[in-house]
């Protein structure tokens, strides 16, 4: 049985064996930027592959090389199909390749569609002349996975909560992380890396999207998560006809030095910004912050947008809009001065009674609102809080421009 992974550490001896031109430094580098794979066969490695990033930015792989009794079975093209995907995953639209002049490898690529694009010309003669191939790809500008939500299948785990993996400009944000931390298991087994993760941000400071920061925390001792100042507020909901806290776990009241105070409005990373809801006492009816004795209508001033500024437009995170979608996307194109192209999160429109699902919402409410997104957004992705009864009036007037999120699911935009 044949697995390929990232190059650890104690390869170092086998990969020696297969490459004859890397020094160890570089190996060194290789493992620690994850830019070398390995392909095991019966636990044996058998093949390995290399690459760097050309001009800083585009993946060029330096060395596909399989012991001689692999070859020509499959396993090349498997190493270079594993490569392709962890780049396209990236972010990255163009890979490289290069052959010697004389190669016959150069038909191996040419194919898997990779076209010569140029070559360079040595004049001296202890040099081989090179040849470079390239392939292009569609560029997804943005690409998210739902690490949980409250629907989806087995062997994934869902739970009442939000967690995205986003994938922009080759860097990687985790936004949220449900109530559990069971979206660490279902990143394994969605191939989705959190040892790399760039950034990570809460939405604001409710416990089914705090709490699995608890795990996140223990097991990444370095990282540090951006939120709004009033996250550490206690926060209570009146639903079921009683008061019950839904603020953050006592274990992450206890690390407020493990996260970043957002601003406002404050960019994190190029084309990335964290956006402030603006406040409102009448966002959620049954929703409250305590003050001594008293319980106070949530104005959510804790609730924040993560904004990636696209070529297509901005792409809005809000995972539970408790403000109103209209009021948040008016907000934010004000001080973006560009227009919505995807909207992605829950829109708290669901409401239990005698328990039996259904919305506080009126049809004429939810239309205005569809009326809303489809002048202002391209696309509405949304599940969680949003729940089943508005989902489906929604979808109504929105047609195929809303969208249902669940576990598991992959955006490309």
């Amino acid at each position: 049985m044949s697995e390929i992974r990232y190059v650890q550490a104690s390869d170092k001896n086998v990969w020696f064996s297969l490459d004859a031109h890397l020094s160890e430094e570089e190996f060194v580098k290789k493992v620690r930027d994850r830019q070398g794979y390995v392909l095991l066969e019966e636990e044996k490695v058998v093949g390995i592959l290399r690459y760097n990033l050309f001009w800083d930015n585009i993946p060029f792989c330096t060395l596909l090389f399989l012991d001689e009794n692999y070859r020509d079975i499959g396993f090349g093209r498997a190493l270079m199909s594993y490569w392709e995907k962890d780049m396209q995953s990236k972010g990255y639209a163009l890979l490289l390749v290069s052959t010697q002049a004389d190669e016959t490898a150069q038909h191996f690529y040419r194919k898997l569609g990779y076209q010569d694009c140029g070559c360079l010309c040595i004049h001296e003669g202890e040099f081989a002349q090179p040849i470079i191939y390239g392939k292009t790809y569609r560029r997804c500008s943005v690409k998210i996975t739902v690490l949980i939500e409250n629907t989806g299948s087995e062997p994934l785990k869902s739970e009442h909560g939000l967690s995205f993996f986003i994938a922009f400009h080759s860097k990687q944000y985790l936004l949220d992380a449900g109530q559990s931390g069971a979206f660490m298991d279902n990143a394994k087994l969605l191939g989705v890396d959190l040892d790399h993760i760039d950034m990570t941000i809460l939405s604001h400071g409710h416990y089914d999207h705090a709490d699995g920061f608890v795990r996140y925390l223990d097991t990444y001792p370095d990282r540090k998560i951006y939120g709004q100042p009033a996250i550490f507020e206690p926060y209570y909901s009146g639903s079921k006809d009683r008061m019950h806290y839904i603020g953050l776990n006592e274990k992450l009241l206890a690390v407020k030095d493990r996260f970043i105070m957002a601003d406002e409005m404050m960019q994190i990373d190029d084309h990335v910004y964290l956006i402030r809801d603006p406040g409102s006492e009448t966002a959620g009816k049954k929703l409250y912050r305590k003050e001594g004795d008293t319980y106070i209508h949530d104005d959510f001033h804790h609730e924040q947008s993560l904004v990636f500024d696209t070529e297509k437009g901005l792409v809005v995170f809000n995972s539970c809009s408790h403000t109103g979608l209209i009021s948040i996307v008016e907000n934010i194109e004000k001080r973006m001065h560009k227009p919505v192209y995807a909207y992605i999160g829950g829109l708290h429109m669901k409401s239990v009674k005698h328990g039996v699902e259904g919305t506080d919402f009126t049809k004429e409410e939810l239309k205005a609102i569809a009326d809303f997104a489809l002048s202002h957004i391209q696309y509405v992705y949304t599940g969680h809080c949003t729940g089943n009864v508005a989902m489906e009036l929604l979808k109504r007037y929105m047609q195929e421009r809303l969208l249902a999120l669940y576990t598991g699911c992959v955006i490309e935009l």
